[in-house]
Protein backbone atom coordinates (compact mmCIF):
# COMPACT_ATOMS: atom_id res chain seq x y z
CA UNK A 1 0.00 0.00 0.00
CA UNK A 2 1.47 3.43 -0.70
CA UNK A 3 1.84 6.05 1.61
CA UNK A 4 -0.77 9.34 0.94
CA UNK A 5 0.55 12.70 0.10
CA UNK A 6 0.54 15.53 2.09
CA UNK A 7 -1.83 16.92 -0.41
CA UNK A 8 -4.17 13.84 -0.60
CA UNK A 9 -4.53 13.41 2.77
CA UNK A 10 -5.50 17.44 2.62
CA UNK A 11 -7.78 16.83 0.09
CA UNK A 12 -9.42 13.77 1.99
CA UNK A 13 -9.83 15.83 5.20
CA UNK A 14 -11.78 19.12 3.45
CA UNK A 15 -13.52 16.78 1.70
CA UNK A 16 -14.81 14.88 4.97
CA UNK A 17 -15.00 18.29 6.76
CA UNK A 18 -17.12 19.61 4.01
CA UNK A 19 -19.62 17.06 4.21
CA UNK A 20 -19.75 17.28 7.61
CA UNK A 21 -20.48 20.71 7.34
CA UNK A 22 -23.75 20.48 4.93
CA UNK A 23 -24.85 17.48 6.84
CA UNK A 24 -25.33 19.50 9.64
CA UNK A 25 -26.97 22.57 7.77
CA UNK A 26 -28.93 20.05 6.31
CA UNK A 27 -29.83 19.09 9.87
CA UNK A 28 -30.77 22.19 10.87
CA UNK A 29 -32.72 23.38 7.76
CA UNK A 30 -34.77 20.11 8.26
CA UNK A 31 -35.41 20.28 12.18
CA UNK A 32 -35.99 24.23 12.75
CA UNK A 33 -39.00 23.33 14.98
CA UNK A 34 -39.01 24.10 18.89
CA UNK A 35 -39.12 21.64 21.57
CA UNK A 36 -38.78 21.59 25.33
CA UNK A 37 -36.51 19.60 27.15
CA UNK A 38 -37.55 18.34 30.33
CA UNK A 39 -35.74 16.16 33.28
CA UNK A 40 -38.40 16.10 35.89
CA UNK A 41 -39.85 12.02 34.83
CA UNK A 42 -43.06 12.76 37.04
CA UNK A 43 -44.82 16.05 35.99
CA UNK A 44 -44.82 17.05 32.58
CA UNK A 45 -47.46 20.22 32.80
CA UNK A 46 -45.39 21.75 35.16
CA UNK A 47 -41.88 20.32 35.21
CA UNK A 48 -39.28 21.06 38.04
CA UNK A 49 -36.94 21.87 35.41
CA UNK A 50 -37.07 22.44 31.92
CA UNK A 51 -35.66 24.60 29.06
CA UNK A 52 -36.84 26.97 27.00
CA UNK A 53 -38.65 26.41 23.49
CA UNK A 54 -35.06 25.38 21.21
CA UNK A 55 -34.96 24.67 18.24
CA UNK A 56 -34.36 20.79 17.59
CA UNK A 57 -31.01 21.16 15.26
CA UNK A 58 -29.81 23.31 18.48
CA UNK A 59 -30.12 20.70 20.97
CA UNK A 60 -28.89 17.72 18.93
CA UNK A 61 -25.76 19.78 17.62
CA UNK A 62 -25.10 21.00 21.18
CA UNK A 63 -25.67 17.41 22.88
CA UNK A 64 -22.29 16.26 19.81
CA UNK A 65 -20.13 19.79 20.94
CA UNK A 66 -20.75 18.35 24.56
CA UNK A 67 -19.99 14.90 23.58
CA UNK A 68 -16.70 15.85 21.71
CA UNK A 69 -15.57 17.92 24.79
CA UNK A 70 -15.95 15.24 26.91
CA UNK A 71 -14.42 12.32 24.46
CA UNK A 72 -11.22 15.04 24.19
CA UNK A 73 -11.04 15.57 27.95
CA UNK A 74 -11.04 11.50 28.57
CA UNK A 75 -8.82 11.02 25.83
CA UNK A 76 -6.24 13.80 26.68
CA UNK A 77 -6.75 12.21 30.65
CA UNK A 78 -5.84 8.54 30.00
CA UNK A 79 -2.78 9.62 27.62
CA UNK A 80 -1.45 11.45 31.06
CA UNK A 81 0.74 8.18 31.82
CA UNK A 82 2.43 8.15 28.02
CA UNK A 83 3.11 12.18 27.97
CA UNK A 84 4.86 11.48 31.75
CA UNK A 85 6.79 8.19 29.98
CA UNK A 86 7.83 10.10 26.92
CA UNK A 87 8.91 13.46 29.43
CA UNK A 88 10.95 11.08 31.44
CA UNK A 89 12.50 9.04 28.53
CA UNK A 90 13.72 12.70 26.96
CA UNK A 91 14.87 13.66 30.02
CA UNK A 92 16.95 10.10 29.85
CA UNK A 93 18.10 10.95 26.33
CA UNK A 94 19.39 13.81 27.22
CA UNK A 95 21.48 12.66 30.21
CA UNK A 96 23.15 9.58 27.98
CA UNK A 97 23.73 12.78 25.30
CA UNK A 98 25.43 14.36 27.72
CA UNK A 99 27.78 11.38 28.51
CA UNK A 100 28.55 9.94 25.02
CA UNK A 101 29.63 13.80 24.31
CA UNK A 102 31.95 14.07 27.38
CA UNK A 103 33.14 10.57 26.95
CA UNK A 104 34.03 11.14 22.91
CA UNK A 105 35.93 14.62 24.31
CA UNK A 106 38.09 12.87 26.63
CA UNK A 107 41.54 11.98 25.33
CA UNK A 108 41.88 9.04 23.81
CA UNK A 109 44.78 6.39 25.21
CA UNK A 110 46.56 3.98 23.73
CA UNK A 111 45.07 1.77 21.75
CA UNK A 112 45.90 -1.91 22.04
CA UNK A 113 47.17 -4.52 19.50
CA UNK A 114 44.50 -6.20 18.00
CA UNK A 115 45.88 -10.36 19.20
CA UNK A 116 46.85 -12.66 16.66
CA UNK A 117 44.87 -15.87 16.41
CA UNK A 118 46.96 -18.71 15.77
CA UNK A 119 45.83 -21.12 12.65
CA UNK A 120 46.31 -24.91 12.61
Amino acid sequence: MSSMTKFGRTLVNWTLVIGVMLFAVWFAVANRHTTHVSFDPFSQEAPFWATPQIPVYALVLFSVFIGILIGGFASWFSAGRVRRLARERKRENKKLVREVEAVQKEPQGTVLPVPQTSSK
